[in-house]
């Protein structure tokens, strides 16, 4: 599974909802940006390093982007907070 069944949920039950996640890719995630693009989604960011892509948009979009054979794993991006 690509993501939670929770996470699935949570966006099926809200496919307008505005989310923002982590995806993690085959390959250099910049090959897929087009791709992410076509489903009405924005990348903020790719780390070539971790093969991985920060995006944002709709849930519906987001389910749509499971299917990608080219995603392995699509998790809800979170803020890290650090104490000095």
């Amino acid at each position: 599974m690509k993501a939670s069944r929770s996470l699935i949920e949570e966006w099926q039950q809200n496919p307008e909802q505005w989310v923002t996640a982590v995806v993690h890719t085959q390959g250099e995630p910049g090959a897929h940006v087009p791709a992410v693009e076509k489903l009405g989604l924005a990348v903020t960011r790719t780390f070539r390093l971790t093969h991985t892509m920060a995006i944002r948009g709709s849930a519906r979009g987001m389910l749509l982007l499971l299917d990608q054979g080219w995603v392995e794993k699509v998790e809800p991006d979170q803020t890290v907070r650090t104490q000095c």
